[in-house]
Parts: structure tokens; sequence; C-alpha cells
């Protein structure tokens, strides 16, 4: 086949391809481009030497991003090619050389990333990587999204993002190419870059895989005070096996604008809701001006646990009631070990030390699950060094499917006088309580004492009165019994005259005429 007939073949491809669906466009070029193939020959001897096609170990592609505060990804594909049937890439000069990595949603159509595509061999292990570079811009203008009223321009499920290309191998006595393409969201594009910016991206997350679609993060959730006082110290730490949290965020606990047209969702507030089911222009808009708020602090207890499947407790915390005294606050977050630890500094300068009330922090954590995992006998690692990357292939690995975020709320309740004194102010306070009822129960002790001898003394003097009057009664009567004894008793008197006595025995004697008494 000459160049000329090349050409007009490639130029009724392209036309054709204006009249069919992208996805009719991949298959049409697949196959016009392999029928071409057939006239292409090899020019050197090991050409021929591949007998069997390199084995694509997973279908969709394994997006690997650093640390750092970028958002470069690689973008691989992993092969069996014991026989080193992979050459390359097609050059631009090639019928098939092109390499797509593009955003279909740009405003001048189809907008392509520039990618740097890599072909990386271990043994009979082959690695087929794009690099590329997204741009931060893109991620701040968030808050001008989700306005269409369907709510659906940041689903995690939307992939808006696609790569493709065609990789040359040998087969027999031809040249023959194997297509791989590969697809990404906006949601998970916006996960990873604010995970980098908070310095908690998770290098050896272990993403698990639910059971029966149950999203649950099996996770402990402890909290202490730091520093206690009118700006008090808060840190919560939440630690899980997989080492899979890579995002701390609570929206605003403000109700739905109704953005959403179609928005059903019983939810009190958007802090209940993770960033790609909610609104974006409130989240964003807080995200971008407040950078230091990554929870949500109020006075009261207005959260309760979500009724699970089978109506036992999920993993999640809702809001019940909207707060209606929400606190100035300034977070921080660190990654230590399989813990992330969330520091809240709270405004409690104009808040009563005598307070009954609580003080609730409330907390979101997004983290990384899998879904549909492919597991082989080996797998990639490629590790970031600074800007540059490695790929080694190492034996017994795995290499998940897709990768999804899971989002989980957490409420801590604090007294607020816990908050605002210190151990050494709440040991006095505790002391002081003591000592007061203490002498609180002394007095009233004594005053139960006085009062018991005040009554004891009253019944002594009212026992006293009474048997003084009783015995009074007894000695009258005795008294009127005696002289009635005396009244009725005869006596003896003499009586003289001269020389002469009588005596005259009587009740009252009398002497006769003439005789005196002796």
């Amino acid at each position: 086949m000459d160049s000329l007939q090349l050409r007009k073949r490639i130029r009724f491809a392209k036309g054709l391809s204006l009249k069919l669906s992208k996805r009719s466009l991949g298959a049409i070029l697949v196959s016009i481009f392999l029928l071409l193939s057939l006239f292409v020959q090899p020019s050197k001897a090991t050409d021929y030497s591949c007998q069997y096609s390199p084995q694509k170990l997973t279908e969709d592609p394994i997006w690997t991003t650093s640390s750092a505060k970028d958002l470069k990804f690689i973008v691989s594909w992993a092969f069996k090619d014991p026989e080193n049937c992979i050459i390359g890439m097609y050059g631009n000069d090639e019928a098939l050389g092109r390499t797509d990595f593009y955003w279909k949603y740009a405003s001048s159509g189809r907008y392509n990333f520039p990618a740097v595509w890599n072909v990386t061999k271990s043994g009979e292990m082959t690695l087929v990587s794009a690099e590329t570079e997204f741009p931060i811009p893109l991620l701040q203008s968030l808050p001008n999204r989700n306005l269409d009223g369907y709510g659906s321009d940041l689903m995690q499920e939307k992939q808006d993002y696609s790569v493709q290309t065609f990789i040359k191998t040998r087969q027999d006595s031809r040249f023959s190419s194997t297509i791989v393409d590969g697809k990404y969201g906006l949601a998970s594009l916006w996960g990873n870059w604010f995970s980098k910016n908070q310095g908690i991206f998770p290098d050896q997350c272990r993403p698990i895989s639910p059971q029966n679609d149950m999203t649950k993060l099996n996770a402990k959730v402890s909290w202490k005070i730091l520093n206690p006082g009118p700006k008090p110290t808060v840190e919560i730490s939440i630690q899980e096996d997989s080492n899979c949290i890579f995002l701390v965020h609570a929206g605003p606990l403000a109700r739905s604008l109704g953005l959403n047209t179609f928005d059903s969702s019983k939810q009190k507030s958007l802090a209940e809701r993770p960033f790609w089911s909610g609104e974006a222009p409130p989240y964003f808009n807080q995200i971008l001006s407040k950078p230091n708020q990554l929870v949500q602090v109020a006075i009261g207890d207005f959260t309760r646990k979500a009724l699970g499947y089978g109506g036992e407790d999920s993993d999640t915390d809702i809001v019940e009631t909207l707060p209606s005294e929400i606190l100035s606050h300034s977070d921080s977050v660190i990654r230590d070990g399989q813990s992330v630890k969330v520091a809240t500094t709270i405004d409690l300068t104009n808040i009563s030390s005598a307070s009954s009330k609580v003080v609730t922090v409330y907390s979101g954590f997004y983290w990384w699950y899998s879904k549909n995992s492919s597991y082989t006998s080996a797998g990639w690692r490629i590790n970031y060094s600074g800007d540059s990357w490695t790929a080694r292939y190492s034996s017994g690995g795995s290499l998940p499917g897709g990768v999804f975020m899971g989002y989980t709320a957490r409420a801590v309740k604090i007294p607020i006088v816990d908050l605002l004194n210190s151990a050494a102010e709440k040991a006095a306070a505790e002391k002081a309580a003591l000592d007061k009822a203490a002498a609180d129960k002394a007095a009233l002790d004594k005053a139960a004492a006085d009062k018991a001898s005040a009554e004891k003394a009253v019944l002594r003097k009212v026992a006293a009165d009474k048997a003084s009057a009783e015995l009074a009664d007894l000695i009258a009567q005795q008294n009127a019994i005696a002289a009635k004894v005396v009244q009725g008793k005869k006596t003896t008197v003499t009586c003289l005259k001269g020389k002469a006595s009588k005596t005259v025995t009587a009740v009252k004697p009398v002497c006769p005429a003439g005789y005196k008494k002796k």
C-alpha cells in the first residue's frame, strides 16, 4: 500500500467520524487501523518473536498522585507481557499516533491536557502510564458550579475527564495495537487537592470493600481539652485501620438554599452532606474564604445518632435542630500514624462559666473505599520523590478497581464549665464546693442540735411544772386529810381549881366553870 492510499483511508475514517458518536468512533478507528496494520511489515527479525498478545490485568487504570500540593497525576495500566510484545507508543507521524487526555466540558469544545507517556518494564510485567497536571483555577471556580438546578455537577460517579491511547505491539508477522482508556471525576480531583492542602493525604491507604453496599467507616473517635480557658483548644482524634481518611471538613450549619430543584433530602443542614451531594456555592465559598474552619462549633445539644439499616445506629451523627449560637473558632488538622487529629480553638470570651450548657463540635471525615476490586498476584507501585516519580513492580500486590469517597459526621459534646476552667481551677472550685457543703452541713447540724436542745428544755420545764403542780396538789390533799384527822380526834386536858384538879376528855375539851386549864 503506498502513502497516497493510506492518506485516503485516513481521510475517509476522519470524515466518517463526524457522523458517529464518540463510542462508535473509537471502535471503528480501531478496526480501520488494525486493517491498515496488516499491510505494515516489521523491519526486524525480533518483530516476529511475539506469539501471544499482552494480558491487561485490569480494564480500568490506576490513578496515582503525590502528596505535594499540586495536581500531578499518573494514570497507568498494568500488563503481563512475558514476550515483551509491547514496543511503546505510536509516533505522531503514524496512523495511531494520537494520545488523548481531555476534559469534555471546556467552553471551546474538548480541551486536551498535556501528558507525558511512558512504558516501564520489569521482567515479564509492563506498565503503560501517562503523567499530566490539572489546573488549580479549575477547582477554585467550584462556587460557580451546581447552579443548573439539578445538583449533579459534582457527583463522584460523573466522570468528566477521559484518557486514551493506542499501544504499539508486535504479533506474528505484523504490528498490532491495543487501546487503553480511563475516566476520572471532578469530585475526586477536588478531594485529592484539598487533602494535599490539609497535609493529611494518605500515602498508605488500604481501601476497604464494604459489604451489602454499606459504606460504613469503623472508626474510634476520642477527644480531650488541651488548654481550657476563655479560648480553649479541643483535640478530636479519629482512628481507623484502613488509614484512608483523606479530608476533614464539615459544611455550614445552615439549611439548603434550594439550588437543587429535585432535591428531596430531609437533612436539616448542609454539614450533614458530603460536598459532592450538596450545593457548591455555600460549600466552596466557605472553604475558600475560611480555610482554617474545618469543623462546625455551636452551643447546645443539637445532634443525634442516625438510624442505619434495620433501625440500628449508623456510624454518623445528624443535625436534629439548627443551633442558634454558632461559635467562632480556628482549626488545624494533622495525620499522626493511623490517626487524624483535629485541633479547634473556640472563642468563649462572652460565655458565662456558670453555664450548664454544652458545646457541640461537629466534624466531617472523608475516606476512600473500594468497589469491585480486582486482586492479582502482583502489582505496580508508583512513588513520588519531589516532582519526579518511579514505578516498581512487586509481587503479592493488588490492583483496586473503582475507588470512591465516603463521608462520616461525628459530634462530640463538652460541658462549657470544663472548657472554661483549668484542672487547678476545677479542683479549687470542687474543694470550695465541698468545703461549703461541709460548712452548710455543720450549720444545719448545729441548728438541728440547738433546736433539739431547746425542745428538750421546754419538755423538761413542762415536766417540772407538771411535777410541781402535782406535788402541790398532793400536799394540799394531805393537809386537808390531816386537818380532818386532827378535827375529829379527842384530847385530854387537866383543869385546876385551887388544889383540886379534874381531867376532861373530849374532841374539844373545855374545863368546867371555875377551873382553869393546866
